[in-house]
């Protein structure tokens, strides 16, 4: 018979599992926008959101996204740090501002 504390158990280590999955996107503390200037900094030309996207892949940044060339379109559009150095081509390609 299931009780309430066997449910609450059976709650509990779901929990764990879903928690530990989201250690995942830790990449060493380090927030993703961190990730892109640095990547910027090393690079000599802008690039696009996608090919910052497969760089970041490349050098170890892990995700779950599938659509991660968008979560990245997103940062670079959100942060002033970021800024088009194409305005009327797409795709856009970005710059450290």
């Amino acid at each position: 018979m299931n009780t309430i504390s066997d449910r609450l158990a059976v709650i509990e280590q779901k929990l764990d599992q879903l928690l530990s999955k989201k250690k995942i996107h830790l990449n060493d503390g380090k927030p993703l926008k961190e990730w892109i200037v640095e990547l910027f900094k090393n690079s000599n030309e802008p690039l696009t959101a996608k090919e910052v996207a497969d760089l970041l892949l490349d050098a170890g940044y892990k995700t779950l996204s599938k659509k991660f060339a968008h979560v990245v379109l997103n940062t670079l559009a959100s942060y002033p740090e970021f800024r088009k150095a194409t305005k009327k081509r797409k795709p856009f390609r970005f710059t450290l501002a």
